[in-house]
């Protein structure tokens, strides 16, 4: 299972890269890249465990790809940190605190939100409705 964990989070470190190369923080910006990520990957960490845990559980590979292994490697909390230390290190402290707020409640909204979603759709779909 390591492996497969491992291969998911190298693809998710990726794309995080990706991200950040094509969203890059401007000098005194917000990183809003690793915001970007960040409330991205909660959403979709909601949506894979209650894709994974309903009806039809998916084989734990595939959480271990997916939830431990990519979303792993593309959220990132270390620099969501870094990020906020930057920000009231440089004075910027309403800033730190506000974008430390937002990834914090927004990551709890995005995941109770994608759970919620998707949930609803696997439950739709059962019933043979559209959701």
């Amino acid at each position: 299972m390591a492996g497969i964990a491992a291969c998911g989070g190298a693809a998710g470190a990726v794309a995080r890269h990706l991200v950040a190369q094509a969203w890059p923080t401007p000098d005194g910006g917000l990183p809003l890249a690793t915001l970007a990520v960040n409330l991205a990957g909660s959403v979709l960490i909601g949506v894979l465990v209650a894709a994974v845990t309903g009806p039809r559980p998916a084989p734990p590979w595939v959480r271990q790809l997916l939830g431990t292994g990519f979303l792993g490697g593309f959220t990132t909390y270390s620099a969501h940190v870094l990020d906020t230390g930057t920000l009231a290190a440089s004075g910027r402290v309403a800033e730190a605190a506000a974008y430390m707020a937002l990834t914090l409640v927004g990551a709890v909204a995005g995941t109770a939100l994608g759970a919620w979603a998707t949930g609803r759709a696997i439950r739709a779909m059962g019933r043979g409705r559209r959701p």
